[in-house]
């Protein structure tokens, strides 16, 4: 009898998700060719701090107006890693690849394997924002194209959701100073309260459970 052995061919992944402040991110990239050059576009459209190493780079690189210092032609040396968080590796040299890994082992560096993610310590999601929402995504197989599906699928409903969000951001900030702030923090981020915002009703409802006082201070731009 046949069965599906799809487990079977596909390792069992676990990720944990950590979003990192991008301007306070220091990010290192080696190759200068096409998979660099897509990443670099990624870290430096989220506003990180980005190098680039390489024995040489495709024109496009040109494109991207990193300043000279931060583009360094030449061989891979260990200095070019201690200054980052983060450092990704583009190359299909396999011992270049175990060099660099070692060195980051060694600095308990974040290293990303960009021609194959297993290899290192993950991979960098799809990702997209909206106006008050940050999402990424991707599938534990390493499929950025199905990704990609994913994360405008996501986007559409997100997009139902970013004006309430940002009116929810404020209100949640100033109830954290109050004595019920549990409760109120629990009850504005429901489908509920999202009902009654949508039509206006958000001071009435509140009123309904909360002291006069906290309500006018919550709203209270």
């Amino acid at each position: 009898m046949s069965r599906d052995n799809t487990e079977d061919l596909q390792e069992e992944l676990e990720f944990v998700f950590l979003s990192l402040l991008s301007k306070k991110l220091n990010v290192g990239i080696i190759g200068g060719g096409k998979g660099g050059l897509t990443k670099a576009r990624t870290f430096l459209n989220s506003g990180a701090n980005l190098w680039v190493l390489s024995r040489e780079f495709i024109e496009e690189f040109k494109e991207l107006k990193l300043q000279g210092d931060r583009v360094i032609k030449g061989e891979y040396y260990t200095d070019f890693i201690k200054d980052k968080h983060v450092v990704l590796v583009a190359v299909e040299d396999l011992e270049l690849k175990k060099k660099i890994k070692d060195d980051c082992e060694k600095m308990y560096k974040i290293f990303i394997d960009s021609t194959s993610f297993k290899n290192g310590m993950g991979l960098i999601p799809a990702q997209k924002q909206t106006k008050n929402i940050s999402f990424s995504v991707h599938t534990k197989g390493g499929n950025p194209k199905a990704a990609m599906l994913l994360l405008n699928k996501s986007e559409e409903e997100f997009l139902k959701y970013d004006e309430f969000i940002g009116m929810l951001n404020p209100i949640r900030n100033k109830a954290k100073k109050l004595k019920r702030k549990t409760e109120i923090i629990n009850f504005i981020n429901t489908e509920d309260f999202k009902f009654f915002y949508e039509r206006g009703y958000i001071k009435e409802i509140l009123l309904l459970f909360f002291d006069e006082d906290d309500v006018n201070y919550l709203l209270k731009m």
